[in-house]
């Protein structure tokens, strides 16, 4: 899901709202209608799952991907404005930093395939908490150290992999652990989805006071404390792993790499983010970046075509697409509101506490809104009809944008401020409302036996179209010449800006045009796979291999027959 115009969603990613999505049924304020019964659900689901369990998830879902995590994005572009990063750059090195979740699925191969003296995800998590604290002090001593800015991308890129590796392999704990106990399964997944949640609000309704008051980067000096404290889960055992014997390590592997495509598939889209990395920290050109990233999803697409059975090939050729186009351009919205009377006297010159708490509380409490007008007036409804249903009100919700940019609002006599909060309502109930769609025909792709793979490669792969649409929106504003950087005097540079808001929300109505193809107009509730069916059955690679062995089984009689002969002779 691309970051709103005015909001950083603080720890949301499409892995949550498939956690809010299979919560249904589930009234959530019901249970947050009163401590008491609060406890008691907490009580309950401690029972049936272990409140060791609860507790790890505690440090991986409220602590790391809704406080850390809401922190470090929050606090990561006031960071670069203050070294005056222009605006494009700004959303490369975003991109960058958040890339680690598109290698989600690596990290699960390694640990699967790959454990650490017998065990498959403590060590790996505390591994990469060290690199997550590493990345948090680095950012923190710059403001000491006089450091180059490329070294505030790879802090950031270390944070976010002690966040997604800490996220994925907790997820496959608990996925495990719900398949023993299904019954309860709504409520714990429910139960994760309030953690993340109320540890990102907890980041922004602080995040406000403290850039008010601090330099950024005491953002993430306040955070090594809760990320050292996530250390103790791992290392007291809290998910009780088992260790394995060395003959069940080389079972698990030898199981793991016989799933050849899908391994491939791991290794691909994991080194498609590794090549974006390099490439957005090499300070090349943002042409030379989206050239890179547009090849990373080409090649990403033309993979799964390929490998994958057809109907998955096209969903997640499809799903790329609507990333790519529905395209951020926060780099420069970030700009608009936040620069002061010297940069542009005309500008809103909004202060941190406003744009992050009151507008971002608004965003994310409105963000749950979006998601419930889903699920009670379209849940029902045909794939075809809901993406051409949220597809135009996201474009006309967006297109709202570009009233403010081009000052309209001020002309006819509404406040920035009042704007900005309508606005925040809109674009956040769009923006939920326009990846459910795909969000739910994710979790329709994962086929029996590989479920926990399958998920983290489409969960990725979708990440990785996130983070190239990051690329694209930073290539429209250098050409529109929206490339403002803090500096004095740069009103001219927020000129076109209502123009590339205004087609990065009608962008993704390009998409429409490719549902016949693309997506079956089936309904939502409809299963789209056989349960006994493999994620590669019928893909075009695999017609081309039984077609070669069937003319390898036709030849072989005839030259064995010659050759008998030939020895009769």
């Amino acid at each position: 899901m691309p970051s709103s115009p005015l909001v950083k969603s603080a720890g949301e990613t499409p892995d949550d709202l498939v956690k809010g999505k299979l919560n249904r049924g589930l009234d959530v304020a019901a249970l947050l209608s009163g401590p008491t019964d609060l406890i008691r659900w907490v009580q309950q689901l401690s029972e049936c799952y272990s409140s060791r369990l609860i507790w790890a998830l505690f440090a991986s879902q409220f602590v790391l991907k809704g406080f850390v995590m809401g922190y470090s994005l929050g606090g990561f572009d006031w960071l670069l404005s203050a070294r005056n990063v222009p605006g494009p750059t700004m959303q490369i090195y975003s991109a960058v930093g958040m890339l680690p979740f598109a290698m989600k699925p690596l990290v699960g191969m390694l640990s699967d395939a790959f454990p650490i003296c017998g065990y498959q995800k403590n060590p790996y998590i505390m591994i990469t908490t060290v690199v997550g604290i590493a990345g948090l002090a680095m950012i923190a001593c710059s403001g000491i150290v006089n450091m180059h800015v490329r070294f505030l991308v790879i802090g950031l890129f270390c944070i976010m992999l002690m966040v997604s590796s800490a996220d994925v392999l907790t997820e496959a704990k608990y996925a495990e652990r719900i398949r023993r106990v299904p019954e309860k399964g709504p409520d714990f997944i429910t139960l994760v989805w309030l953690m993340v949640a109320t540890g990102g609000l907890l980041a922004t309704l602080t995040l406000g006071t403290l850039l008010e008051h601090l330099k950024p980067h005491w953002v993430y000096a306040v955070c090594l404390l809760p990320a050292a404290l996530t250390f103790l889960p791992s290392v007291l055992n809290y998910l009780d792993e088992r260790k394995l014997s060395p003959e069940e390590v080389i079972a698990v592997r030898t199981h793991y790499f016989a799933q050849s495509e899908l391994v491939f598939l791991v290794l691909l889209v994991g080194g498609a983010s590794v090549i974006m990395m390099v490439t957005g920290l090499s300070h090349i050109s943002v042409w030379t970046n989206l050239a890179v990233g547009l090849g990373c999803a080409f090649v990403v697409s033309a993979a799964f075509m390929m490998l994958t059975a057809p109907m998955i090939g096209r969903m997640v050729t499809f799903g790329i697409i609507q990333h790519l186009c529905a395209f951020s351009t926060m780099g420069a919205v970030f700009y608009f509101f936040t620069n002061g009377p010297e940069q542009y006297p005309e500008g809103p010159h909004f202060s941190p506490m406003f744009l992050i708490t009151a507008v971002g509380v608004v965003g994310s409490l409105f963000s749950l809104v979006g998601f419930s007008v889903f699920n009670l007036c379209m849940k029902h409804w045909r794939y075809h009809s809901v993406f051409v249903t949220t597809n135009v009100f996201y474009a006309l919700g967006h297109a709202l944008a570009a009233i403010q940019f081009a000052r309209l609002n001020v002309k006819w006599g509404i406040s920035d401020e009042a704007f900005a909060v309508s606005y925040a309502v809109v674009q956040s109930i769009t923006t939920s409302m326009l990846f459910l769609p795909g969000i739910v025909l994710l979790t329709q792709l994962c086929p029996k036996n590989v479920e926990a793979t399958m998920y983290a490669l489409l969960a990725g792969t979708s990440n990785l179209g996130t983070q190239i649409g990051g690329c694209v929106g930073a290539a429209v504003l250098t050409y529109l010449g929206v490339t403002p950087s803090g500096e004095e005097a740069e009103s001219h540079k927020f000129e076109n800006l209502w123009v590339a808001a205004l087609i990065s929300s009608l962008a993704p109505l390009i998409t429409l045009a490719l549902l016949p193809w693309m997506i079956p107009n089936a309904l939502q509730t409809e299963r789209l796979m056989d349960e006994n069916s493999t994620p590669t059955d019928g893909s075009p690679w695999r017609r081309l291999r039984a077609r070669a062995e069937d003319r390898q089984r036709i030849s072989s009689p005839t030259s064995s027959g010659a050759q008998y002969g030939a020895t009769e002779a």
